[in-house]
């Protein structure tokens, strides 16, 4: 099967230009290459202050753009197709220029590949952001007489291959597919992203036809690899409070709420004593780093004062919680608190491993003002975060329709574009970013909520599909 190398501009966006490298191989017009010598991404580091985890990670990494250099004939069975097939390298350029001044541009030029002996309609894509020609010293001396300029050097540089056209929509060939129907999730997928390096990723949110309740004002995603998480990565997300951790200790029961998840709460009484610890242990620990969230609320007039501590392994003696910074819960609400990071797996909970792990969320309060109410906890993994504020998202008819779309689909920028839809008024959100799901499984973790002020509550409607897709990137020129 023959080798296919071929360039598309757009000089209108329903009008693509073809520029084929492998056209006059075989006849006197249009461009046929000499030689290909395809680049290979390089790793590009840099300090990094996260806006997500509470300290610093100090490097980050990702793919550069590549450079393939290629020489070619330019031919023509005329003069003047002579300088139309040059002239088309020329606007590959300009066009190239233009798309990556124009992040919104819904066609950017891009390179198609097709190696030879490859299996049918394994066809690769990458973006093109720059295209430069350079015609060789000699051009002017032959071309008139022969109507070809030999060893045309051109030099194109891009990103990385991937299994779909580049455009500027989102990414339309979904190689992992997650879908949920509540307000905090965990999904997991047996399937593979595909590629052999980072994908690109959509993330949708719709609301379900009719449903009018489940305003979305704040979205958290993350996600653990199987690579860096172990065997376990799946492991986690929303923990009932009731269910998990005990019940046993002093001023401490179960009780019934109707307005939490599960229908059920943790309640701390403050009757008799200032301070509760409340452990769950068992849980195989999934190697990583997760932000803690917990739903609570007080009674009365309490004022709670609580935080979240993390210990590896049940049984080691003497072993030491890692304990995070406290937050104040004095509201009769129920609210979604922000309890900090802990770091699984820094000893005895190797990856593949079934160690047990210990999680503390620990509380003091004035005695007999009142209760702390603890619905659920849950560990969102930080290896891959988004979060969202301000979506301003209401209920008010809503159908299934799309309502929030996030998607990085501009290479080599690491780029979030979010999305209201057309029924609705857009809306630009304040987020952050770190995304890069790597080739393998992993798990999806979500939570949406309300805002209210610095805090957001993410209740108990099932009123949302949730959808997740990656579209498989390449550094060598081939699915295998």
């Amino acid at each position: 099967m023959a080798h296919t190398l071929k360039a598309y501009y757009y000089t209108d966006p329903a009008t693509a230009v073809t520029v084929d490298f492998y056209g006059a191989v075989s006849d006197n017009d249009g461009i046929a290459v000499t030689s290909y010598q395809m680049g290979i991404p390089g790793v590009e580091q840099a300090r990094n202050n996260s806006l997500y985890s509470d300290s610093p990670r100090p490097v980050y990494s990702k793919h550069s753009t590549v450079t393939d250099v290629l020489t070619v004939d330019v031919r023509g069975s005329t003069n003047t197709n002579l300088y139309t097939n040059l002239h088309l390298l020329a606007k590959l350029g300009e066009y190239a220029r233009m798309s990556a001044e124009n992040p919104s541009l819904n066609g950017p030029a891009y390179l198609e590949i097709k190696p030879g002996g490859s299996s049918a309609g394994e066809v690769l894509y990458a973006r093109i952001m720059d295209c430069r020609v350079e015609l060789p010293p000699d051009w002017a001396n032959t071309q008139d007489a022969r109507l070809t300029i030999e060893d045309v050097t051109v030099t194109i540089e891009r990103g990385l291959w991937r299994a779909t056209v580049p455009s500027s929509a989102t990414a339309s060939s979904s190689q992992v597919s997650l879908t949920g129907q509540v307000f905090q999730g965990k999904s997991a997928s047996a399937n593979d992203i595909g590629g052999d390096t980072t994908a690109l990723f959509t993330i949708t949110l719709a609301h379900d036809t009719g449903v009018t309740t489940g305003a979305v004002d704040r979205a958290i995603f993350g996600f653990r690899s199987k690579s860096l998480g172990g065997a376990k990565f799946d492991s986690f997300g929303k923990l009932e409070a009731e269910d998990y951790i005990d019940s046993g200790g002093t001023d401490m029961s179960t009780v019934a709420d109707a307005t939490a998840s599960n229908a059920f709460v943790q309640r701390c009484s403050f009757a008799t004593v200032q301070s509760m610890t409340s452990r769950g242990s068992g849980a195989i620990i999934p190697v990583g780093v997760s932000r803690v969230f917990a739903r609570m609320k007080i009674t009365g007039t309490q004022s709670a004062t609580v935080r979240a501590s993390y210990q590896d392994d049940s049984t080691a003696n003497g072993a030491t919680l890692i304990n995070n910074d406290s937050v104040t819960v004095s509201s009769t609400s129920y609210f979604v608190y922000d309890l900090g990071v802990v770091t699984q797996g820094m000893s005895g909970g190797g990856i593949g491993t079934s160690t047990l792990g210990v999680l503390s969320i620990d509380a003091s309060g004035t005695v007999a003002l009142g209760n702390l109410d603890i619905d659920w906890v849950y560990l969102m993994p930080i290896e891959g975060y988004i979060t969202a504020s301000r979506l301003g998202i209401g209920t008010s008819s809503p159908t299934a329709a799309l309502v929030l779309d996030i998607f990085n689909n501009k290479e080599p920028q690491t780029v979030c574009v979010l999305r209201k839809s057309a029924t609705a008024a857009a809306k630009v959100p304040t987020y952050t970013i770190s995304l890069a799901p790597p080739p393998g499984p992993c798990c999806f973790y979500w939570l949406v909520g309300t805002d209210t002020g610095s805090v957001f509550d993410s209740g108990n409607d099932a009123s949302l599909t949730l959808a997740f897709g990656t579209t498989a990137r390449f550094i060598m020129p081939s699915e295998v």
